[in-house]
């Protein structure tokens, strides 16, 4: 394997082949793209012969063209070879999703004694083995940096493999690499309010800008990390992917691809982390970062584990049956039963009633407004058929729910795993194998009575590739 060490050209024919070879990726006018992870991470050795190739090219390239004086010592070298790694996987992730990478070139982006940062990354070989892939013509700029101080908001600069570094991954050894999550990244993360980091940012306000919090240790969050070290264990292979059940996983994953969607469908992200919010362990919790909770719920029943057709169940109107039990108060039936509303409206107003304060978006009003009913009389029935808790209707109760039912996941996914059985979750629904069914549903029951002084809860059985229909 070699690599043409010219100088890529500006000419506009370099423009043509460009959009030729990588017409999977999106145009970059869109906004699609994932982030840089710095924990991306994979076991196979494929990998190793790609980034020494890498490696040797830009060092020479630097050599050639007097950018480099001196040689690495061997820590440098390690540490420049790990970045090169890692640009390596992020852009192959963004090249299988057919999406951008969002990357940051400040010199801020990795700060020194960080809990959430890479322990082998720093900025100098970061920015070097940027610079370094740029030069060979192995990544392309689709955006640049951007940042209005009005908004507080910003954008970092979009980058993508060019069709040389395409053509690296187009090989047979490329198709075998698995990427995952380093086993040694951060699971439990605290962050703060999205709306101070923004006000901060706008105001210019150096302290409090950064959206993830450092925290001393408690028993509780290591409990919550040795916990999530064993679940992530088991799912690490899982066996867990989309199957293409009437092209429904190309179907899936080019409505995932969508600018709104939720991200990629990359089949390999298994690694799940806690996120609490308001730099509040009491706020949140909820176990994200596998695949498939970001594929929409028309195609979670092609989801099958290690070959064999899954089944999801769902807690039934989780939140508000919640509320009720945590006054020692039963739920009189449907509790999105609303007058004036169709089911679905009720249940999205109530969950942003339960969720917001006094603010809520355009959107949500709007789909109020358009069953015929005012936003304040729409509000004013929600509140009549539910007096005994309507004390928590706009008062953001919803992310001290989030912290309650995480705990209830939690305890459903040791359950499981106590009992040799894979689990997915997805906030308050989960999947397992059709044949682990009984013993999914007894998991949730218990979980939730253990949270609810015995209280039960209504579990719901979602559609399932077995009812036939495809």
């Amino acid at each position: 394997m070699s690599l043409d060490l010219t100088a890529p050209s500006n000419e506009k024919e370099s423009d043509k082949e460009w959009n030729k070879k990588s017409i999977s990726l999106v145009n970059s006018s869109n906004d699609n793209s994932i982030r840089f992870d710095i924990h991306s991470h994979t076991i196979f050795d494929q990998i190793r012969p790609v980034v020494s190739l890498l490696v040797k090219s830009i060092d020479a390239y630097s050599r050639s063209n007097g950018l480099r004086k001196r040689t690495r010592t061997p820590a440098e070298h390690d540490r420049f070879r790990t970045a090169v790694r890692l640009f390596v996987l992020n852009l192959y992730r963004a090249y299988l999703s057919g999406q951008d990478l969002a990357i940051s070139l400040a010199k801020g982006t990795f700060r020194s004694g960080s809990r959430y940062a890479n322990l082998y990354l720093t900025y100098r070989p970061y920015i070097a083995a940027y610079e370094g892939l740029s030069a060979l013509g192995l990544i392309q700029v689709t955006r640049r940096w951007s940042y209005t101080r009005v908004t507080g908001k910003g954008r970092t600069t979009r980058i993508a493999a060019t069709p040389k570094l395409i053509e690296m991954f187009d090989t047979e050894d490329f198709e075998e690499i698995v990427i995952g999550r380093a086993p040694n990244a951060e699971t439990i993360i605290l962050r703060r309010d999205k709306k101070l980091v923004r006000r901060n940012k706008r105001l210019g306000i150096n302290a409090d800008t950064e959206p993830q919090i450092e925290y001393p240790d408690t028993p509780d969050t290591i409990r919550m990390r040795e916990n999530l070290k064993r679940i992530n264990a088991k799912l690490r292979d899982c066996g867990a992917s989309l199957l293409p059940g009437e092209n429904a996983f190309w179907k899936c994953a080019e409505r995932m691809a969508q600018k709104g969607e939720r991200g990629p469908l990359l089949c390999t992200q298994n690694h799940l982390h806690r996120v609490f919010n308001n730099g509040s362990f009491t706020d949140g919790g909820r176990l994200v970062g596998g695949w498939w909770q970001g594929v929409p719920r028309e195609y979670r029943k092609f989801i099958y584990i290690s070959d064999i057709p899954s089944i999801e169940l769902d807690y039934a109107s989780l939140h508000p049956t919640m509320l009720y039990h945590q006054r020692g108060l039963d739920v009189d039936g449907d509790p999105y039963a609303i007058d004036g509303l169709p089911r679905d409206v009720a249940k999205k107003l109530f969950n942003a009633l339960v969720n917001g304060r006094s603010h809520f978006s355009q959107d949500t009003r709007r789909m109020v407004t358009d069953t015929g009913m005012s936003w304040d009389d729409a509000v004013s029935a929600v509140r009549e058929r539910h007096p005994q808790i309507s004390d928590s209707l706009g008062s953001g109760a919803g992310v001290r729910l989030q912290r309650i039912d995480s705990d209830i996941a939690e305890d459903v996914l040791l359950t499981m795993l106590d009992q040799g059985i894979t689990c997915l979750p997805i906030h308050d629904s989960f999947i397992v194998q059709f044949c682990h069914e009984k013993a999914l549903r007894d998991a949730m029951q218990a979980a939730y009575g253990r949270q609810f002084q015995g209280w039960k809860i209504g579990i719901e059985r979602k559609p399932s590739i077995l009812d036939g229909g495809g």
